[in-house]
């Protein structure tokens, strides 16, 4: 199991301003972009930061997540965290 990359998490309403923030702040692009339209949000990841757009109340089930890990593996990263003592709040979806 390798960790690849880790974002830390910003909430925002408008994903396009922030954007224009960040990549003058980090003089880059995003890495990616997308919608999740099964909770409503819109993702950009930008240097070492994942923004993440929406409602309050689209919002709301993710704010107390703070850090975003992309691994190679997320079988075997569930695996880790369990034989770690983490407790899986939402499972793999």
């Amino acid at each position: 199991m390798k960790i690849i990359k880790t974002f830390t998490r910003l909430y925002v309403e408008d994903i396009n301003s922030a954007l224009a923030f960040y990549e003058q702040l980090l003089n880059t692009k995003p890495s990616l972009r997308f919608t999740y339209p099964a909770v409503h949000l819109e993702l950009a990841g930008i240097g070492d930061f994942l923004l993440l757009a929406g409602s309050e109340e689209a919002l709301a089930p993710f704010r107390e997540t703070k850090a975003t890990c992309v691994v190679d593996s997320i079988l075997e990263f569930r695996t880790h965290l369990l034989d770690q003592g983490s407790e899986i709040i939402h499972d793999i979806r």
